[in-house]
Order: structure tokens, then C-alpha cells, then sequence
């Protein structure tokens, strides 16, 4: 596979992880794949949303485990139909260490996983991402229809959610997402059926 620096078999965050440390050290044999923690990674969206001036915000939270992790990749989902993403300055903001890569990249014809994003710490001595807020993205409501708007966010596979290490591996972790009403004005909208997504 092409882009498979890390040779782990797909193409994910420790491919990042293992190309900066054959850029910055040529001679760098990176590892294929983290010895599977017991307490692996954790990407997480929030239980519930509610709407303020016709926006919710999704919150992504990281529980990094007891592995240092330095580099996430994922992709987030949501029903276009309900839901829209508006690319503009603040839609998007990253919490936790200034990690040296921040990208969202909108892809409106994806339905199946508008936004695409990469955070990674690729510097000579990186750090390790902190648990908590990882990011938060606002998403605009729709026009309801009698008053009701009902819409879903989750994680896609496309790609799927992955970690790298600062050895230049992958690490086996989880995207976890929980089933996310939507409140406007105090009453659920509606549940949403989503998915869970387990690295191998």
C-alpha cells in the first residue's frame, strides 16, 4: 500500500506518526502495530445536543488510555438532511495542546462522512494529546418542520477513526458513538440508531 509507511496493512494516524520520524531520523524503523492496551484509546461524541440560535455544537472528547498517543485521525457524519455545516472562521475550534497538525476539511459530497480530521503532534520531541475536548464543530439547523427538527452525528468509516504513537505506530483503539438526541427548547426530537467502530 502506497502510503503505508508504518506497513501496518491500512493507511492511518501512525502512517503520520511513522513518516515524521523517518523525516526527522532517516535511519527510524517504525513499528507496525502498538501491543493492544487494556486501556486503549477513546474518541467520544456527546449524549445530547441542544440547539442555540439554530446551531448545535458537537463536542469530540479523546481519553487517550495508557498509551501516549500523538496523532488522530477521524471522520464525522451527520444528516445532511437536518443538519449543515458552514465553513467559516470559528465553526471549527481545537482545545488541548497546540499540536503542530489541526485540519478539517469539508467534503460536502461525502455523505457518508462530511468532515474529515487530522490532529497530530509531528515535531522533533512531540507531546502526547491530552484527554478532554479534542474539538468542537457547529453545525447549523436546518429549517424545522412544525417545529421539530430531528438530526444524527456520529463517526464515520470512512475513514475510520485511528491513533498513532510516537514510535511511529498504530494503536488499536475505539470511536464510540453514543446515540445523540436533539433538544430544541427542552423536548427530544429524536433517537438516532448509530455505530460503533473497533480498530483492530
Amino acid at each position: 500500500m502506497g502510503c503505508d509507511a508504518s506497513a501496518s496493512g491500512s493507511i492511518d494516524a501512525g502512517d503520520l506518526t511513522c513518516i515524521s520520524n523517518l523525516i526527522f531520523t532517516p535511519d527510524f524503523t517504525c513499528l507496525a502495530r502498538h501491543p493492544v492496551s487494556n486501556n486503549p484509546p477513546r474518541l467520544t461524541l456527546p449524549s445530547e445536543l441542544t440547539v442555540a440560535d439554530g446551531k448545535v455544537t458537537v463536542t469530540v472528547v479523546i481519553e487517550p488510555g495508557d498509551i501516549d498517543i500523538n496523532a488522530t485521525i477521524l471522520a464525522l457524519d451527520y444528516d445532511e438532511n437536518r443538519l449543515a455545516f458552514v465553513d467559516e472562521f470559528g465553526a471549527v475550534r481545537y482545545y488541548g495542546n497546540p499540536a503542530s497538525m489541526r485540519s478539517v476539511r469539508f467534503d460536502p459530497q461525502d455523505l457518508g462522512g462530511e468532515l474529515k480530521v487530522v490532529i497530530a503532534d509531528l515535531i522533533f520531541t512531540p507531546r502526547p494529546l491530552i484527554a478532554g475536548r479534542l474539538l468542537e464543530v457547529d453545525l447549523q439547523v436546518l429549517e424545522p418542520v412544525s417545529g421539530i427538527v430531528a438530526g444524527a452525528v456520529g463517526f464515520s468509516d470512512n475513514p475510520p477513526a485511528s491513533f498513532g504513537a510516537p514510535n511511529g505506530s498504530s494503536i488499536a483503539g475505539r470511536a464510540e458513538v453514543l446515540t445523540v438526541p436533539l433538544f430544541i427548547d427542552g423536548f427530544e426530537s429524536g433517537n438516532f440508531l448509530s455505530w460503533s467502530l473497533i480498530e483492530p
